[in-house]
């Protein structure tokens, strides 16, 4: 978008875009996974979408697996995008 929009690196214009996209995505992620982080479902819907398996039965092991930290960006974007494949087992 950089390119396109021929945006430098302090660009007002880039700062509000990246804003934008950040919360979009947080929306749609909360829209497909929910917002409850007490939720073992939606852990382990996203333990299934990022292929790690097995699939831990506890709320704990699911979190264990993805070395939680709230509002996690990048691991957003790989699930909206579809472009994060995780090939660890759980142990």
């Amino acid at each position: 978008m950089c390119d396109f929009f021929d945006w430098g690196r302090d660009d007002d214009d880039k700062k509000t875009a990246r804003e934008q996209l950040r919360n979009a995505m947080a929306q749609q992620f909360n829209a497909i996974y929910g917002t409850e982080v007490e939720d073992t479902n939606s852990w382990q819907g996203l333990c299934q979408v990022l292929e790690i398996y097995p699939i831990p039965g506890e709320l704990e092991a699911c979190r264990k697996v993805f070395n939680f930290q709230p509002h996690s960006l990048p691991l957003i974007g790989a699930i909206i995008e579809g472009g994060m494949r995780n090939q660890c087992q759980h142990r």
